[in-house]
């Protein structure tokens, strides 16, 4: 599994896109939460040893693209994660159809819990 996250890992950003294995297509985006729950995973993973430790560089850099690409500073000195896809998933008539257009145009959006609670948990395996 960690080999294919690297696989798909945008070598640029070090992020990974909303449809992993279309990074190049139009209308694909580099989404927060897939990103943040792909870096804690390789994170804890090597810190645990269930994974090779080189693993730890490529979520490092994942984390680096999160802090560059998916935080910003508000006004009021917190912070957002912004670029959440608010929803996704397969079933339902005729709803959920797992093609390219429905994954690309559900609505995305500024902290949502499905970006918070991975980014802070890669936040924590990052000083581990």
């Amino acid at each position: 599994m960690a080999a294919g996250i690297e696989e798909v890992q945008n070598p640029k950003t070090g992020l990974w896109y909303q449809v992993l294995d279309l990074g190049n297509k139009e209308g694909n985006y580099l989404e927060s939460s897939c990103s943040c729950m792909f870096v804690y995973s390789l994170l804890k993973a090597s810190r645990l040893n269930y994974i090779d430790k080189r693993y730890r560089l490529v979520a490092e850099k994942g984390y680096d693209g999160i802090l560059k690409n998916f935080i910003k500073e508000n006004v009021d000195e917190t912070i957002s994660i912004t670029s959440v896809c608010s929803v996704a998933g397969l079933g339902g008539t005729p709803y959920r159809d797992g093609s390219y257009d429905y994954y690309i145009k559900e609505p995305v959006r500024d902290n949502d819990p499905k970006g918070i609670g991975p980014f802070i948990l890669a936040s924590i395996e990052m000083n581990n």
